[in-house]
């Protein structure tokens, strides 16, 4: 495909056709269309699909940027399955790769099944990577009713009113080495939904090594307060199952960097009841400067089980570095376990008051004999830079709370205060108290390995979960478990 060609020829190299959609509408399986550099102002829909080992293959001619541009483009915002600039609806085998996609007035790139409350025709075995998407006016991918899809090494910047990308009710899905930056750019007083990486009712998925960042001036007053916690990095809610967050970078997120919200999962729904959230797990990722890691269940009938949190960073916080939080109808919680974290700093951002760790709902169970909240191994420095009172390190909102928390072999140095919002709080567990120059290379620096004179060395529980350290590291090194993100070696 050219700007220079034609449909009415064959589309070779020295013939080729003008339109993405004319190659669209005949690729078969294993066949590949080479698309020339320059500026297609179309929307793509591919008609047939590959096969196993046939896959269909759109890509950009080697050393060229093709741009499928949406100026001008329309698309039907009354389709139940959505529309894109590309769109794929109930098609297999198919790959993307080397293209600009942008200016979309709805979505980007939109996959769906082909018929309403089928399970037979979903879009599946489709890879998006090396895309470049641009300034989409709702979600930069959005995918539903989708299996085996993999969204891998793009770009995405400023999808304006939802996710840069968005799972919704799909399975075996990997999000992986994508840069974001400006997901959901409006507020949602303006009308936005949704945040940057959302994964909603997906069961086995990996969202890993994605950088998150929002770098644009808000479009609002900011000095209004009512539009003040918006921002959220990853979301992982609603029944999705089986999964793992990890070696992800997430900054200026001020509502949360990562997010694990039972919503409607363990409701009922038309007679039915969904399945809990569950067995998700967090580890490796670098959040700061906004909104840490939260674990809510935003509706009274909703269900969060089986969630480990462990080899985090979490630096310069708004309020929290980790919570397991009350929130909105403050559903149950369930088998929390909270591992070798590190949380360093906090930012006056976010207020007052929090602590490294807080545990602030009641509404917490198990599904054994262990406590429902575990908090073991982490480290929690967290402290404003004025030197505020009004913090906390690793935190129960009250004594009922507190005991239904295991806490201990935990590191901290800081204030141990609370706050007006839980005036009744409780520091729990064993620890260690050491300052930050005594424990660490460099934390000026940001530099968190660990001293070999440092009193977390070796000062761990010994734990079955992982085997490794946030650098992949092997843990244990040495007479034991160390405590914090770091293992010494």
């Amino acid at each position: 495909v050219s700007t220079t060609g034609n449909d009415a020829n064959p589309g070779t190299q020295l013939q080729p056709w003008r339109t993405i959609q004319k190659a669209a509408s005949i690729l078969t399986a294993g066949q590949t269309v080479m698309i020339r550099g320059g500026t297609y102002s179309e929307k793509v829909t591919p008609l047939n699909s590959g096969s196993p080992g046939q896959v269909i293959t759109y890509m950009a001619y080697p050393g060229e940027t093709p741009i499928i541009d949406g100026t001008g483009v329309s698309l039907n915002r009354s389709d139940y399955r959505r529309d894109g600039l590309l769109q794929i609806i109930g098609k297999r085998y198919l790959t993307f790769t080397g293209l600009t996609v942008k200016n979309s007035s709805y979505e980007c790139i939109n996959l769906n099944r082909y018929t309403e409350y089928s399970h037979n025709d979903y879009a599946e075995y489709i890879t998006l990577s090396g895309l470049t998407i641009q300034n989409c006016s709702w979600a930069g991918v959005i995918a539903s009713y989708s299996r085996h899809l993999r969204v891998t090494n793009n770009v995405i910047d400023k999808t304006d009113y939802s996710s840069g990308i968005g799972i919704w009710s799909s399975e075996d899905i990997v999000v992986d080495q994508n840069t974001i930056t400006n997901g959901r750019y409006f507020h949602e007083k303006q009308g936005a939904t949704e945040e940057v990486i959302t994964i909603s009712s997906v069961v086995s998925f990996e969202v890993k090594a994605n950088s998150l960042d929002y770098t644009l001036p808000a479009p609002w007053d900011t000095s209004d307060p009512s539009y003040y916690f918006d921002r959220l990095g990853i979301n992982v809610k609603d029944s999705s199952q089986n999964g793992r967050v990890y070696q992800n970078t997430v900054r200026n997120m001020n509502a949360a960097g990562i997010y694990v919200d039972a919503y409607t999962a363990g409701t009922v729904v038309n007679g039915v009841t969904k399945p809990p959230l569950s067995h998700i797990d967090i580890y490796q990722n670098k959040v700061s400067d906004g909104g840490g890691i939260q674990i809510g269940a935003e509706l009274s009938a909703g269900v969060v089980e089986y969630i480990n949190i462990y080899n985090n960073l979490v630096l310069n916080a708004y309020f929290s570095g980790i919570q397991v939080k009350r929130a909105h109808g403050d559903g149950l919680r369930k088998n929390i376990a909270i591992y070798n974290n590190l949380i360093y700093g906090a930012s006056p951002a976010g207020g007052n008051g929090g602590a490294g760790i807080s545990v602030t709902t009641e509404h917490l169970g198990s599904n054994d004999s262990s406590k429902p909240v575990i908090i073991q191994n982490n480290i929690s420095m967290f402290s404003f830079p004025s030197g505020t009172t009004y913090a906390g390190q690793i935190r129960a909102g009250n004594s009922t709370i507190a005991s239904m928390i295991l806490a201990s072999n935990n590191l901290v140095s800081g204030p141990l205060y609370c706050s007006s919002d839980y005036p009744s709080c409780v520091e729990v567990g064993s620890r260690i108290t050491a300052n930050a120059a005594s424990v660490f290379i460099n934390p000026q620096g940001l530099n968190f390995h660990l001293l070999n004179t440092s009193s977390a060395v070796d000062a761990g529980v010994l734990l079955s979960l992982f085997n490794f350290d946030y650098d992949n590291l092997l843990r244990p090194w040495g007479n034991g478990f160390d405590i914090g993100a770091f293992e010494y070696h």
